[in-house]
């Protein structure tokens, strides 16, 4: 049972931001960037592995089964390898680098000022580039605030493991949850086939915030200006003869109808 009014059915951070959405979009836009973006040399699956090993060192059973069951995805192996890189990541078979990453944010996990300018070395003599070294540094950082914020709150998590990892499979198959927002409040609308979400996805209707996700958006004032009158000259041309403009009705009325879409979809335009 939390210790404020979360709502019902939603474990761990989820319910969290269902509560303060406000604050979640935040914690989600670096999430995403961090875990998710491909701009990035490190696999997501390596990613997702320093997620689930700094959940561990902060003993939050939620995150480090959550992201636990995304890394076993990513990387295509099973629950007992992701337990033995927790327990001893030095004796098992990844790659020096990585290994080199996760020995930062161990030391990240016990304080900033416990990473050692020796172990930044080892890392880029074993091939560990700059950002790779800044975004281990930064998903430990941030995977250390959301455990306490997880636990600081007395969130619940469910004890069975391998839901964790039915989750992810359940969101690959049934896809990126479409968020509509109302009163503050995320609604799932539909989701959108053959992409995973960051989170697991709730059944419909259930509010949640989840990771991935599309949030429609209205466009700006002057694209919607402009989309209406282009969209309007190609209706009125189409009844209208004009010289030099009937022609191209259909056109004019695709363009606004375009212009009206990508405004929607895409925030800031």
């Amino acid at each position: 049972m939390a210790y404020i009014n979360v709502p019902e059915g939603l474990p761990g951070i989820r319910g969290l931001m269902a509560f303060r959405p406000e604050t979640a979009h935040y914690i989600n836009g670096l999430a995403e960037v961090l875990l998710r973006d491909d701009d990035n040399t490190l696999s997501r699956g390596e990613r997702e592995l320093i997620a689930t090993y700094v959940s561990h060192l902060t003993d939050c059973f939620f995150g480090q089964n959550a992201h636990g069951g995304i890394a076993q995805h990513y990387l295509q192996c099973d629950m007992e390898f992701i337990d033995n890189i927790k327990a001893d990541y030095a004796a098992m078979p990844i790659s020096d680098k990585l290994k080199a990453l996760l020995s930062i944010a161990e030391s990240v996990q016990r304080g900033g000022k416990a990473v050692r300018p020796e172990q930044i070395d080892t890392a880029k003599n074993l091939g560990a580039m700059e950002k790779e070294i800044h975004d281990t540094v930064l998903i430990s950082a941030l995977f250390c605030m959301c455990n306490r914020y997880v636990d600081g709150l007395g969130t619940s998590a469910n004890p069975d493991r391998q839901f964790y990892v039915d989750r992810v499979s359940c969101g690959r198959k049934r896809g990126i949850c479409i968020l509509i927002r109302i009163n503050k409040r995320f609604l799932v609308s539909r989701c959108i086939p053959f992409a995973m979400p960051f989170y697991c996805i709730l059944p419909k209707n259930q509010i949640i915030m989840a990771k991935k996700t599309f949030l429609p958006s209205a466009p700006n004032l002057t694209l919607w200006i402009i989309a209406v009158i282009i969209g309007m000259l190609g209706i009125l041309t189409h009844f209208v003869a004009v010289d030099q403009l009937s022609k191209y009705s259909y056109e004019m009325l695709l363009i606004g109808f375009v212009l009206l879409v990508i405004g929607t979809a895409y925030r800031k335009i």
